[in-house]
């Protein structure tokens, strides 16, 4: 964190107390967003159990109201994407590549037509997650690079968020709709005797892969369906879909704002 980010901060923080009840703690999310040389900082308030009872916006400098109706989307909606971010995809970047990679690679060693189907599932999943890792890894760069919060930056969360997820619906799918090939693949690499040379954790892997298959039906059921012909329109309709949600979203946290008052 920058000199400046932090004397901003413990500023914004001592006025926050103004707006606190009691019991409550302040929490000041560290990116603010720029405006006639000002930052404003968003303030949350939670209680003892950690859930959000209010919200503030609030500068180093004086505050205008104009100024935070302007601001408001850009600094709520990237501060929800962040948490969103971080919570949604920290987990699934931390699957170990051994889980693809050992597989794969017995099945490279040890050629098998009747491994083939499953080895096209897994090699894919393996790409997916590659895939989620790089941009995960990309994106956080950026994010603990930036100070200041412009629109570009809302946009650019905004397209990873949108790919990160479309990359989570393909994994899904082929978790959900192709668990019968799995469940062969597991059942062939038993008789075949590559399976116990693959470590228990992997093994587990496959195992609750196949064994949980109810849970990723549900998790797929909560996605809105994919609309568009190619990437780029399915892309294209992520984003509309996107900006209706943070649009209904953003309004929702002025409801909560104890500074300014809800607008």
């Amino acid at each position: 964190m920058l000199p400046i980010q932090k004397e901003e901060i413990k500023i914004v923080e001592h006025k926050a107390k103004k707006h606190k009840k009691f019991l409550e703690k302040i929490e000041v999310n560290r990116n603010p967003v720029e405006i006639n040389n000002k930052h404003y900082y968003q303030v949350v308030y939670t209680n003892r159990q950690g859930e959000t009872k209010g919200g503030a916006i609030i500068s180093p400098k004086e505050e205008v109201e104009s100024e935070v109706h302007d601001i408001h989307f850009t600094l709520s909606v990237y501060n929800a994407l962040i948490l969103s971010f971080y919570d949604g995809g920290i987990e699934r970047a931390n699957v170990p590549d051994k889980y693809f990679t050992l597989p794969l690679r017995m099945m490279e060693e040890s050629p098998s037509t009747e491994l083939e189907e499953g080895k096209e599932k897994i090699a894919r999943l393996h790409e997916l997650h590659r895939e989620h890792k790089r941009v995960f890894q990309e994106t956080l760069e950026r994010i603990r690079s930036t100070f200041v919060v412009t629109a570009s930056d809302l946009q650019y969360v905004m397209e990873t968020a949108a790919a990160l997820d479309l990359v989570h619906f393909e994994m899904l799918q082929i978790m959900t709709r192709d668990i019968p090939v799995i469940k062969e693949w597991v059942e062939r690499m038993k008789l075949s005797g590559l399976w116990k040379q693959l470590d228990r954790e992997t093994q587990r892997f496959y195992e609750y892969m196949v064994k949980d298959v109810h849970v990723t039906e549900k998790n797929l059921s909560t996605k809105p369906p994919l609309v568009g012909k190619t990437e780029e329109e399915v892309m294209a309709n992520k984003l509309k879909v996107s900006w209706e949600h943070n649009e209904k979203m953003e309004k929702n946290y002025r409801k909560r704002l104890r500074w300014p008052k809800p607008w």
